[in-house]
């Protein structure tokens, strides 16, 4: 399943090199249900966020993408509610969430959802920041209409989106979002399992940057994999930007552009990466 875009971008060369997101904490702000047979039991759910039993579900399925790339990272269902005006931040993902990202070491954040641009929890992210995090976001869905809130903010990882045609070229999705505030794109188009009873061995693709960013996301966890056991901590979020930015492909204009940002991130191999080159000790 995602065979070919998991070959393309590193993803089956770091699997079999025993990449897998062993040791790294992910905390995707959507509930799922954990007991899903095709999770292997490694969604934590520590504040009872369980949604969309028994159906298909975009939680089952952003948490799927996440456990296909990462399937040895811990994954975690928190909330992303929030009230929010312009001298105001409240709510379960500020006061509940990013603590607990903070207190149990999550070392990455996929929200695939639009969010908000507030100066409040800008700061309050950039604080979690400062204790390791990092936060993934899904561009959004809207194309010439640019970016959602959290791609905006720029506190955020802008992940917009490409398919896979069937010759095997790398498209530009139609629906991402074409804005400056793009950083990095990823594969969507991907296959996820049916989360229905009864249908266990079906399979069906999505669409979405809801998919190209837990893509990307899941991608980090196998990097941050590699950095802990080579030089014993993990990438801040500014050093997981260099390294993508390093180790990105241009699909349009030579750097930085509206439509990919940096362009397509490839896992490159292992054995070349200069680790101490991103941990500030070369």
């Amino acid at each position: 399943m995602n065979r070919k875009e998991f070959d393309l971008s590193g993803v089956s060369m770091w699997h079999e090199l025993g990449y897998t997101g062993k040791g790294i904490r992910i905390a995707n702000l959507e509930g799922t249900d954990p007991s899903l047979w095709f999770f292997n039991g490694k969604i934590k759910d520590p504040f009872g966020n369980v949604s969309g039993v028994g159906r298909n579900y975009h939680g089952h399925q952003t948490a799927d993408i996440l456990h296909q790339v990462a399937p040895e990272a811990d994954i975690y269902i928190l909330s992303s509610a929030g009230s929010y005006s312009k001298n105001k931040a409240e709510g379960k993902f500020i006061e509940q969430s990013i603590p607990f990202m903070e207190s149990e070491g999550i070392h990455l954040v996929n929200a695939s959802l639009g969010g908000t641009n507030n100066r409040i929890l800008n700061e309050r992210i950039k604080q979690a920041q400062s204790h390791g995090v990092t936060f993934v976001t899904s561009a959004g869905n809207e194309a010439e209409e640019g970016a959602g809130g959290y791609a905006r903010s720029g506190v955020w990882i802008a992940v917009g989106a490409v398919h896979l045609s069937g010759k095997g070229e790398i498209l530009h999705a139609e629906y991402s979002s074409i804005d400056e505030e793009v950083d990095f794109v990823q594969f969507s188009d991907l296959y996820v399992h049916d989360a229905r009873p009864g249908y266990e061995d079906r399979t069906f693709p999505v669409q979405g940057t809801s998919f190209s960013s837990p893509m990307l996301c899941g991608m980090l966890a196998l990097v941050q994999q590699l950095f802990l056991e080579r030089t014993g901590r993990t990438l801040y979020q500014d050093e997981l930007y260099e390294f993508m930015e390093n180790y990105s492909v241009d699909l349009w204009e030579l750097g930085h552009d509206t439509k990919s940002g940096y362009g397509l991130f490839i896992l490159p191999n292992p054995e070349n990466i200069n680790v101490w080159k991103y941990v500030g000790k070369e």
